[in-house]
């Protein structure tokens, strides 16, 4: 392929952690950027992985040529210590891995995790802008009115004015079932608050997930059932 330049713009202790936070760090690695006709077009993070018996490449969406300059410069690098095999980590929805696979790449077993929130109180508070701006592009702008979602042990009370969270409050205990907009018992919250799942898939599991008729949509605004793609150094 010609006409492409791949350049480290930085030093290598000048890392980007995969979380692009240095709290994070679980390998060093280095960012690239590839540039065609003097204009960046994609960038793309090289490193060792976790474990040092491979490659983490972290990359931005590209087409098919970027991609195949990017495993001719990992070829390059990597056949030093072994030039028949290379294993990278690249994650399944991209498109560096849809070409790996096209290319005849074996994909390894594939790990499940469960997700667990330890402080929900803080967490919905971290993702308040999130819940504003879903608000704010859906049928309930001006939202002015108490969201109360329950795990059966604590209720987590979302104040709502003119759209804006004016403030997450808690209450601890029990709480009668017509007083909860939402209530889904223990960690299968987390699915709905994730977006790992609809509150009817759910509700097809645990029948104590109740929700308020009248609030189900507002509910499906705030928690989308969305595709994730959890990170992980392991």
């Amino acid at each position: 392929l010609r006409g492409f330049l791949i350049s480290n713009i930085f030093d290598k202790d000048c890392y980007i952690s995969k979380f692009f936070n240095d709290n994070y760090n679980e390998f060093k690695a280095s960012t690239y950027i590839i540039e065609t006709g003097g204009k960046s077009i994609v960038y793309f993070t090289f490193g060792k992985s976790y474990d040092n018996r491979g490659y983490d490449i972290k990359a931005s969406h590209m087409n098919r040529e970027c991609g195949i300059k990017i495993l001719q410069f990992t070829k390059e690098i990597t056949s030093i210590e072994n030039p028949d095999q290379v294993d990278l980590a690249v994650r399944e929805d991209t498109n560096l891995a849809e070409l790996i696979d096209e290319l005849g790449g074996t994909t390894y077993d594939t790990y499940g995790w469960q997700i667990k929130v330890p402080n929900l109180k803080l967490y919905l508070e971290t993702i308040k802008p999130i819940l504003e701006n879903r608000i704010h592009n859906s049928n309930f702008q001006g939202l002015t009115q108490d969201l109360r979602i329950s795990n059966y042990k604590t209720t987590f009370i979302l104040s709502f004015n003119n759209g804006q969270i004016s403030s997450i409050k808690i209450e601890k205990g029990y709480l009668k079932e017509e007083s909860c907009d939402l209530k889904i018992p223990g960690s299968f919250l987390f699915k709905l608050i994730l977006g790992d799942r609809s509150f009817e898939e759910i509700n097809y599991i645990i029948k104590d997930a109740k929700i308020k008729h009248e609030s189900r949509e507002i509910i499906n605004v705030l928690f989308p059932k969305e595709n994730s793609y959890p990170d992980t150094y392991y």
